[in-house]
């Protein structure tokens, strides 16, 4: 992937984000593997989904296993998998958790703000709203897109708004665009 990296992300800070389904990282202006990272950077992760008791519980139960490679894999995907530019983990242990990008989030995908992190505490419902807005759909192609009646998408637009302290659409993308929702 031949990308510019921004001068925040070539020292101290990792990206993580998922490629060819494998987990990847740019840190110090590489791309490698997960499983190259510095130890200090592992252990940060490893230990955050350790204590994590319900996104363990989860993991453990979506995937049938208890095999930690696998549910370190499957936390790091859910929880930081969008390549966003943004640091997902600097080297003070900071950790910033990415938006949901999963293709399973209409579906039902039982990790929903419990693995992966929802920004705003919105609903399953009201982000899928909140994505196809971003994507320019109009309160009725939402509808149809999701088989509910316009009413419906209205009454939700409403919650958003006052969820997210925003009055518009123009302030909705905001929101959007300031926490990287796709």
């Amino acid at each position: 992937m031949n990308v510019i990296i921004p001068p925040y992300l070539e020292q101290f800070a990792i990206e993580l984000y998922v490629h060819d389904n494998d987990v990847k990282a740019l840190y110090n202006g590489k791309t490698m593997y997960f499983n190259e990272l510095p130890v200090w950077a592992i252990d940060i992760i490893t230990k955050a989904l350790r204590d994590d008791t319900r996104a363990n519980l989860m993991l453990s139960a979506m995937h049938n296993t208890e095999n930690k490679d696998t549910l370190l894999k499957e936390f790091i995907k859910c929880r930081f998998g969008q390549f966003n530019y943004t640091p997902d983990l600097t080297e003070d242990g900071f950790m910033e958790p990415d938006p949901p990008i999963c293709s399973k989030i209409l579906s039902g995908c039982p990790g929903f703000g419990i693995i992966c992190k929802v920004p705003g505490n919105l609903t399953r419902k009201e982000y899928v709203i909140v994505q196809n807005v971003v994507s320019g759909l109009n309160d009725a192609e939402i509808a149809d897109k999701l088989k509910n009646s316009i009413a419906t998408i209205r009454t939700h637009m409403g919650r958003i708004f006052k969820k997210l302290n925003t009055y518009n659409r123009a302030e909705l993308l905001k929101f959007a665009s300031d926490n990287n929702i796709k």
